[in-house]
């Protein structure tokens, strides 16, 4: 096998500081590959229900953002690569695997934008939760072995949400920039001609305070089916 195809069968985390992964900061790839991985997809659908009725039948809400998660080994003895005479360290791994997936760039004011690549298979992300767990150290207490736990979730940029949303549903579907003075019953009005969607689309959006939104920030008001 060539270095170049011993390269290709390596798991790689790449850095980008935009959402349109053009932009490359930094590459973490791995030593030793995780055993599997696992690739979540989820809908999830409304009930509009009054008090004392029966289930009515589910209504389409929204695609939820894809997840992915796979255990990672980091290895500081040397044995997971042999060519090695100086293995780094589990710490100095974990710095750079930090720096690439949760470490906060300055330029986009958030973590960076994420690409797994493993052969063909890319997915393009956010990290959700990394998780570091030693298993084998030093008595000093030097880890030599570590175990990382890691959950990314699906990115999709402003204007590929838009087009989506225009492609999936003539049902008001909206990506909002918010200014100084929104506010969700206000919008939902303007969207839906409803203040009382705001309960919704503030779970859409995990909106926890509907009365004091961020100005520049993005809200996304999902279609919704009136009856």
């Amino acid at each position: 096998m060539s270095s170049k195809e011993a390269k290709l069968n390596k798991l790689s985390l790449i850095a980008y500081s935009d959402e349109g992964f053009s932009s490359k900061v930094s590459e973490f790839s791995v030593l030793i590959n995780p055993e599997n991985y696992k690739h979540t997809h989820s809908v999830t659908y409304n009930e509009r229900d009054s008090i004392g009725e029966a289930k009515g039948p589910l209504q389409y809400w929204r695609t939820d953002p894809e997840v992915l998660s796979f255990d990672l080994i980091l290895d500081g003895t040397g044995l997971a690569n042999k060519n090695t005479q100086s293995p780094k360290s589990v710490d100095e791994q974990l710095k750079k695997l930090k720096a690439v997936v949760i470490d906060y760039n300055g330029q986009i004011h958030s973590p960076n934008f994420v690409k797994v690549a493993w052969g063909s298979f890319e997915f393009k992300g956010r990290l959700e939760s990394m998780d570091v767990e030693v298993t084998l150290f030093k008595s000093s207490g030097m880890p030599l072995r570590a175990k990382v736990a890691m959950s990314f979730k699906s990115h999709t940029d402003i204007k590929e949400a838009q087009r989506l949303a225009k492609k999936s549903s003539p049902d008001l579907s909206h990506l909002r920039l918010i200014k100084v003075g929104d506010t969700l019953p206000q919008l939902c009005y303007e969207i839906y001609k409803d203040p009382s969607y705001y309960v919704e689309v503030a779970a859409v959006n995990n909106i926890t305070n509907f009365r004091e939104l961020i100005p520049g920030s993005t809200v996304y008001f999902p279609p919704i089916k009136k009856s």
